[in-house]
């Protein structure tokens, strides 16, 4: 990431502070990609942080209990 500050603004007695920074991001530093297809266009996140992590493992813990609640009941069904 290549950031210039410009507009410095004197806050007194030797401080200094800047009131407008403009970053410029590489290719390979962008962490979000523009997707587009068929009908519109959408941003993706090229990042995976804890709570993606927790929730895909949530969500694929529940849809293998419930695929493996189904095929249970359909091998050991009981007879009446």
């Amino acid at each position: 990431m290549n950031c210039e500050f410009s507009d410095p603004v004197n806050l007194g007695t030797d401080s200094w502070a800047y009131s407008s920074m403009e970053c410029v991001l590489s290719e390979s530093e962008i962490p979000i990609e523009l997707v587009s297809s068929g009908d519109g266009e959408f941003y993706i996140d090229k990042t995976l942080n804890y709570g993606d992590i927790i929730t895909i493992t949530f969500l694929s813990l529940f849809l293998g209990l419930i695929i493996l609640k189904t095929v249970s009941s359909l091998v050991f069904k009981e007879k009446n």
